[in-house]
């Protein structure tokens, strides 16, 4: 199984966190372009391997879709351990209802459902491992006729010396039905392996053996939890969703959507965010606030910010939306 992405030890004691570019610019001449452009390269490899896309000239009657590369930086479950993470995405705005997309909903598991499948673990002393798909998306066929720029950095022309097109073969992250496009895609084969989805999450699905031995199913867009009593059984599955998707097999359930999972020797399982707080107040600059015991300031009179004020709030940029969504996230999880 190859490797699409980059990983790299770092120490988070006396390092900073990497800094995330936002454009193909600021990834090749940051201190870590190094990093970025082997995410890139991997990311290429995938789009390759997967027969994503054919480069190709642009059909006449045809549009592109506009792309670009979106990178991150993933914590792994070790504390001091980062993967630098580049992904060629479509810009979905540019598309146009009716013509380059019909239906977009895709659903995803709830976290109250996670917690019910870490009590039912707990109650009948199931085993918890857990997958995550590589380039989930890229597995998907397409629904419709798409062309897309060339990624950055990765161009090339015709004879003439005219830029070429990606016509799709497959989904690309991005595009707005991919997650739906995927999400067919793994439940088809689930049920073509004899699973059945349960009444209330739509993310969940189940498989009863002749034995009376059950196997759990949940899944959050590419990342997969399966649960238990038979470890063989668990194995079984395992082999089938390898043969059909690259597959990265992560053990025991640890580390899965920014939540630390810990069992303890009561068979008790352990959430915790800790780790996510500390990257949030990274990202915010808020690691050494002082913590308050309301949300705002007893007695505080609110009045209109003058024209100054209000022009220093836009200068520092604050991610306000971005911020709020971060503490949903966490509000939800634990």
């Amino acid at each position: 199984m190859k490797d699409y992405s980059c990983t790299t030890n770092v120490d988070y004691a006396c390092t900073a966190v990497p800094t995330i570019p936002e454009t193909y610019e600021q990834a090749i001449t940051s201190p870590d372009a190094e990093h970025w452009k082997a995410a890139m390269d991997a990311e290429i490899n995938m789009l390759t391997d997967n027969d994503t896309l054919e480069v190709t000239s642009l059909p006449p009657d045809r549009t592109e879709t506009k792309g670009k590369w979106v990178y991150t930086i993933k914590q792994g479950k070790q504390d001091n351990k980062v993967t630098y993470k580049a992904r060629y995405v479509a810009k979905g705005y540019s598309q146009i209802h009716g013509v380059d997309y019909d239906e977009i909903f895709s659903p995803t598991t709830r976290f109250t459902t996670i917690r019910m499948l870490l009590q039912k673990a707990v109650d009948e002393s199931l085993h918890l491992y857990q997958m995550d798909v590589k380039g989930a998306y890229l597995n998907a066929p397409i629904d419709k006729d798409i062309c897309v720029q060339q990624p950055q950095g990765y161009e090339s022309t015709d004879n003439s010396g005219t830029r070429l097109k990606c016509h799709l073969k497959k989904s690309l992250y991005g595009l707005k039905q991919s997650g739906r496009n995927w999400h067919q895609t793994l439940t088809n084969f689930l049920k073509s392996k004899g699973f059945t989805v349960i009444d209330t999450d739509p993310c969940v699905y189940t498989l009863t053996t002749e034995q009376n031995e059950q196997l759990i199913v949940l899944f959050w867009v590419d990342d997969i939890i399966l649960a238990s009593r038979n470890t063989t059984l668990i194995n079984n599955v395992k082999q089938e969703l390898g043969e059909r998707f690259k597959m990265d097999n992560r053990g025991e359930l640890r580390w899965f959507l920014g939540d630390d999972f810990k069992r303890l020797p009561d068979g008790r399982y352990r959430m915790s965010q800790e780790r996510y707080v500390d990257t949030i107040l990274r990202r915010f600059n808020m690691l050494d606030c002082n913590p308050v015991s309301t949300p705002a300031e007893k007695g505080l009179q609110l009045t209109e910010a003058s024209d100054e004020e209000h022009q220093q709030f836009i200068e520092r940029n604050f991610p306000f939306r971005s911020a709020v969504g971060s503490l949903i996230y966490l509000m939800a999880a634990t």
